[in-house]
């Protein structure tokens, strides 16, 4: 994974409401921030925010040009469904079609990752759900994201 582009990908959401923020990190291989969104969505079920997670990760490296990206998130059914051709829940079909194509489009790698490896996608995720993540979070981290990116 020497000298690729990573992207990170994560869901957080509020118990009881339909609310969620969805997070895109993308990271040079060394764990260096590079660039990064978050959006504000409404979902009817968690997996269905993964699985927007993961398309806009995938929209992401499109739009930066970034052919052969890796795509990793810590949702493994979303990734398993992205890569078979097992027919996926109703619901999130038409998003795992779009995540399938701009995959194959883009020759974007779609990796599970456990949670652990996965968790400054996380903690941005939530600080943005929470109304904590400061605009510049990009070029200026807060002090806890820095802590995860020198732990992991």
């Amino acid at each position: 994974d020497q000298g690729k582009f990573k992207i990170n990908w994560d869901v957080a959401t509020k118990n009881g409401s339909s609310q969620a923020s969805i997070t895109v990190v993308l990271r040079y291989s060394s764990g260096q921030i590079l660039n990064g969104l978050t959006k504000k969505e409404f979902i009817s079920a968690s997996f269905q925010g993964e699985a927007l997670a993961c398309r806009w990760a995938c929209l992401f490296a499109q739009n930066c040009g970034l052919p052969g990206a890796i795509i990793e998130g810590d949702n493994k059914s979303v990734i398993l469904l992205s890569v078979s051709e097992t027919v996926p829940p109703w619901e999130c079909g038409l998003i795992i079609d779009d995540i399938k194509r701009l995959a194959s489009q883009e020759g974007l790698l779609l990796q599970w990752r456990p949670r652990a490896a996965n968790r400054v996608a996380l903690w941005v995720a939530q600080a943005s759900l929470h109304g904590h993540l400061p605009p510049d979070w990009v070029p200026n981290p807060p002090a806890a994201l820095v802590a995860l990116l020198g732990a992991g």
